[in-house]
């Protein structure tokens, strides 16, 4: 398994681009009420943060309590970063947020919120690896693992069952 280093130098060389990216980008309307007001948009970005330090964090939480340390290092391969990153854009493009600099902000937060000093580095790191097979499989997991429990109400587990695998890919 693919892992990665807390750096910003690291660099995919092969695979497909990712659903979560593409969706990302497509360009949506906010409603007026949102763009006119700056308070409701600033109410509605710390949702979204929330919402997404919520999802992968419990999941982290609880995998990290249950294997301890081990599930640590699994966090930095790029099938977690990949699942993490897809999650992140899913919530995004639910929120309808097309905007470079709002999604660049916002995941910016993101990262900072759950990885503290590290956060930035893996976020580039995540851009950067756009390309990877083995980021895009978990991108589209985290993806399309979001988009049903909007549908379900389950909440999505499968970084948890990753973090907790011994070398298994989900």
């Amino acid at each position: 398994m693919a892992t990665r280093k807390a750096t910003s130098k690291t660099k995919s060389k092969t695979g497909k681009k990712t659903s979560p990216k593409s969706a990302v980008k497509k360009e949506s309307k906010t409603p007026k009420s949102k763009k006119s007001d700056p308070a409701s948009g600033e109410e509605e970005k710390q949702k979204i943060i929330d919402l997404a330090c919520r999802m992968v964090g419990t999941q982290i939480q609880s995998a990290s309590e249950e294997a301890g340390e081990a599930c640590q290092d699994r966090l930095l391969e790029f099938y977690s970063l990949g699942y993490m990153y897809g999650m992140f854009c899913s919530i995004l493009a639910s929120y309808g947020k097309s905007s470079e600099e709002d999604r660049v902000v916002i995941l910016s937060e993101i990262y900072q919120n759950l990885f503290g000093a590290d956060g930035a580095d893996l976020l580039d790191e995540s851009i950067d690896l756009q390309e990877n097979e083995i980021f895009h499989a978990g991108g589209e997991l985290g993806w399309n693992e979001l988009q049903d429990a909007g549908r379900t109400r389950e909440a999505p587990g499968s970084l948890k069952t990753f973090l907790m695998g011994e070398g298994k890919t989900l």
